[in-house]
C-alpha cells in the first residue's frame, strides 16, 4: 500500500491510501488467539478460517506491508512466531524477553519491536536475520506500541506507570527511552496518525483516549468514550478513531477533530481489539468471549456476519494487500 499526501490552502494534509496490487488473492485478517495457542488466518474473500499453531498465549499479531509475513507475540513462551501468511505456516521462532505483550514494525519492515511486559523493556528484532537485539528500558508493564510513519519514534504504553515512553529510532537507536509522558490510567494501546503529528493512547483504566503531540510530546485534551477504552484503530485519513472496550459489547467511532463520539456498534461480548482494512471501509473487531471477528461497514455503521476465530482472540491485524 502506498500513500499520496494532499495539501494546499484550506485542505488538511492527509495521507490518502492507494493500493497497488495485481488483483490476485484475497485480503486476510489474522487474530492472536490467547487461549488457543494459535493465530487464525481468515480469508476475507471466502470467509474461510485456518488456524496456525504458534507458541503459548499469543496476545498480539502484526503483519508486514506486503502481507507476506506476520508476527505473533507469545506471552506464555517468551517467543515471537514468524508466519508465512500465504502458506499458513510458522517459518521461525525467535526467543525474546519475558512476556512479550506488544509488537510494532518499522515502516520499512526491517525491524520488529517487541514489548517485554515483565522485563519493562522493548527489544528490536532484525526481520532479515531474526536476531533479537539489546533491550531498551522503558516504564513498568509495557503493553502495545506504535511507530510514527517516518520511522523516527516508537511510543510505548506502560500500563503500570500510567505513562508512555518515547524511544528515538532516528538517531541510531541509542538504547535509551526519552522522558516518560504522563497519560490516563492504565494505558494499553497506541496508534499513530497518518501524518505523524499525533499518537493516540487508550487508557484502559477509564473511558478516555489521550492524544500526544509528537513534535513536543505534550498531551492534548482527552477524548471521551462510553465504557472502557482499550482497542484502537485509526482511519487512513486520520479523522475517525475506532475504540473498543474489552469489557463491553460494542465499538465506537470518535471524530478526532471535534472529539465527538459517534454511534456505538454492537458486535458481541468482550469487544477486545480492532483492525481496519487498507482504505478504512471495514473495521474488524475481535470478540474474545465469542471467538469471532465481526466486520463493521464504517460508512453505515452496520455490523456484518461474524467470522470464526480460535479461542479467545485478543488482537487482530489485516493485510494491507491481497495475499495469493
Amino acid at each position: 500500500m502506498h500513500s499520496v499526501v494532499v495539501s494546499g490552502d484550506g485542505v488538511l494534509t492527509r495521507a490518502i491510501p492507494v493500493q497497488v496490487t495485481d488483483g490476485a488473492g484475497s485480503p486476510r485478517a489474522l487474530t492472536a488467539n490467547f487461549s488457543g495457542a494459535s493465530v487464525s488466518s481468515i480469508d476475507l474473500g471466502s470467509g474461510t478460517t485456518t488456524d496456525i499453531a504458534v507458541g503459548g498465549n499469543p496476545g498480539e499479531v502484526v503483519v508486514s506491508a506486503d502481507g507476506r509475513a506476520a508476527y505473533a507475540a507469545n506471552q506464555g513462551s517468551n517467543t515471537v512466531s514468524v508466519i508465512d501468511v500465504a502458506r499458513g505456516t510458522v517459518t521461525a521462532t525467535v526467543p525474546v524477553g519475558r512476556v512479550p505483550a506488544g509488537l510494532a514494525l518499522t515502516p520499512d519492515g526491517g525491524t520488529l519491536w517487541v514489548a517485554n511486559y515483565t522485563d519493562g523493556t522493548v527489544q528490536p528484532v532484525d526481520t532479515g536475520t531474526l536476531k533479537a537485539g539489546t533491550p531498551v528500558a522503558v516504564g513498568s508493564g509495557p503493553e502495545n506500541m506504535a511507530i510514527t510513519p517516518d520511522g523516527g519514534t516508537l511510543y510505548v504504553a506502560n500500563i503500570h506507570d500510567d505513562t508512555v515512553s518515547p524511544v528515538d529510532l532516528a538517531t541510531g537507536q541509542s538504547g535509551k527511552a526519552g522522558k516518560a509522558i504522563p497519560v490516563g490510567p492504565r494505558p494499553f494501546n497506541v496508534v499513530a496518525a497518518p501524518d505523524g503529528k499525533t499518537v493516540y493512547v487508550s487508557n484502559s483504566g477509564g473511558s478516555t483516549v489521550t492524544p500526544i503531540d509528537t513534535a513536543t510530546n505534550d498531551t492534548e485534551p482527552t477524548l471521551l468514550v462510553t465504557g472502557q477504552a482499550y482497542g484502537l484503530a485509526l482511519s487512513p485519513d486520520g479523522r475517525t478513531l475506532w475504540v473498543s472496550p474489552s469489557s463491553g459489547d460494542h465499538a465506537t467511532p470518535v471524530d478526532t477533530v471535534t472529539g465527538a463520539p459517534g454511534t456505538e456498534v454492537t458486535v458481541g461480548r468482550s469487544a477486545f481489539d480492532i483492525g481496519l482494512d487498507w482504505n478504512g471501509a471495514t473495521a474488524y473487531v475481535t470478540t474474545a468471549d465469542g471467538n469471532t471477528l465481526v466486520p463493521i461497514d464504517t460508512a453505515s455503521g452496520k455490523a456484518g456476519e461474524a467470522l470464526k476465530t480460535g479461542a479467545y482472540p485478543l488482537a487482530v491485524a489485516v493485510t494491507p494487500v491481497p495475499v495469493k
